[in-house]
């Protein structure tokens, strides 16, 4: 995103997110930019039920990265979908290597 010229007005939409919608990323770093998708999808033997999905920016200690996170609950249900993206990021956060993460993009 940092290497692509509307990255900041990309970036600042997907920071409007209402309250209701503050699971997973949003639980974690309310600050941060994402967008989620859920909606009926279909598991390994299972039609129908959810699929939770988001994707965004996390800053930890001065240092952004990409985060992409999604699960398909046994039980299908949306409610069981945020709670798994919620620890799912919460065990990111707790996790990740800052070392590895560069402080600045390398475009071209």
């Amino acid at each position: 995103m940092p290497c692509v010229t509307s990255a900041k007005a990309v970036l600042t939409l997907m920071g409007q997110v209402i309250h209701a919608h503050r699971w997973g990323l949003g639980a974690v770093k309310a600050d941060s930019p994402f967008k989620g998708g859920w909606g009926p999808g279909t598991r390994a033997g299972v039609a129908g039920g959810y699929i939770d999905r988001q994707m965004g920016v996390l800053t930890l200690r001065g240092k952004s990265f990409a985060v992409t996170i999604a699960t398909a609950p046994r039980d299908g249900s949306h409610g069981s979908g945020t709670a798994h993206l919620t620890r799912i990021a919460r065990w990111v956060v707790a996790h990740v290597d800052l070392r590895a993460v560069s402080v600045k993009a390398r475009c071209g």
